[in-house]
């Protein structure tokens, strides 16, 4: 969704910020300027968690990952070639379980 905020990439100031929301329901990105505005498009990616009655509730590591290369991929691309100086990244970490490659916690 447009607001009167969104700039093109030729009226973007640098730097630019690549910003990534792993939300609830989607992960989301954007790319802003030196002065806060949204640059261009948007990305979004919907998912959903499992959930088990007694209030787990899960996603696949693997399926966030391809998620922000996805994001990171489209947003990219809009840019055409113009550099990022930063990302940033917002997630439901604080409810996130860290597990190495044999699923071990």
């Amino acid at each position: 969704m447009a607001s009167d905020f969104d700039i093109e990439l030729k009226d973007a100031v640098p730097p630019l910020v690549l910003a990534l929301d792993v939300g609830s329901t989607a992960s989301r990105g954007a790319v802003y300027d030196a002065h806060g505005r949204p640059v261009g498009k948007r990305a979004k990616v919907p998912h959903t968690f499992t959930t088990a009655p007694d209030g787990t509730s899960e996603i696949d590591p693997d399926q966030v990952v391809d998620e922000v290369t996805t994001l990171i991929d489209q947003l990219v691309e809009a840019l055409d070639g113009t550099p990022v100086a930063g990302v940033a990244l917002d997630t439901f970490a604080s409810s996130m379980v860290v597990v190495d490659d044999d699923g071990a916690r």
